[in-house]
């Protein structure tokens, strides 16, 4: 390094207070020096502030998967959240791609404007729980019912027959609940007393009462052969 270079005044996002670096970088344009200071500053602080300031999808998905601090790997992940919800409709689908958290993914499919940004993160969702709150909570419909036809869980497609914010779409629960369990009286009446749809309760009535016939139907014919057998 010159003289010259020593004598120069050291930018405020490389001042040895964190408090300080953090502030500066609040005022950070450069988008080369934002992504050095999330890369290189030993304190979480300055790298979530530096984060915050970058729209940079496929860095911002690095620092997700990779940043030793949970809170920076969040606020990368929540960035990433934002940018689904963005008016460019093509970088909205390509944050999703940088999205590993089921959270996030799960926020993204319930909430972004963007058609293909909820269809992309439904497509990324794997864990039942995540599937069964984009079936239960997504604002748009067709994203529900999305997320209902990847769900496979028992206990999640009672809960979307339940608690889903969309009637079509707790019908196709409990319609997925009983292809999956024929017999499953016991849950057909949580559902039919617990849910929000007065359509779903009545179905799940008729299939208590379907159950009901089969079994007196059942015991009707075992009476009647052991009265055979006298």
């Amino acid at each position: 390094m010159s003289l010259l270079d020593r004598l120069k005044p050291q930018p405020k996002w490389k001042h040895p207070d964190p408090e300080i670096r953090a502030a500066a970088v609040t005022e950070l344009e450069d988008a080369d020096e934002l992504r050095s200071v999330v890369r290189e500053d030993p304190d979480p602080s300055v790298r979530r502030a530096a984060v915050k300031r970058l729209g940079d999808a496929p860095f911002l998905g690095q620092v997700a998967r990779d940043d030793a601090d949970e809170h920076v790997r969040a606020e990368a992940a929540a960035s990433l959240v934002e940018l689904a919800s963005a008016a460019d409709e093509a970088a909205a689908e390509a944050a999703v791609t940088h999205l590993d958290d089921q959270k996030s993914l799960g926020a993204v499919a319930k909430a972004s404007p963007h058609k293909g940004a909820r269809q992309a993160a439904v497509a990324r969702l794997t864990e039942p729980r995540a599937l069964g709150a984009v079936a239960r909570q997504a604002a748009d419909v067709q994203t529900a019912m999305h997320a209902l036809h990847a769900l496979g869980d028992p206990d999640e497609l009672a809960d979307a027959a339940i608690n889903s914010e969309h009637k079509d779409v707790a019908l196709a629960a409990i319609e997925k609940v009983a292809v999956a369990d024929p017999s499953a009286r016991e849950q057909f009446q949580t559902i039919g007393t617990r849910t929000k749809h007065k359509a779903v309760g009545r179905r799940a009535a008729a299939l208590v009462q379907a159950l009901d016939e089969a079994e007196a139907e059942r015991q009707a014919a075992a009476e009647a052969f052991r009265q055979k057998q006298i």
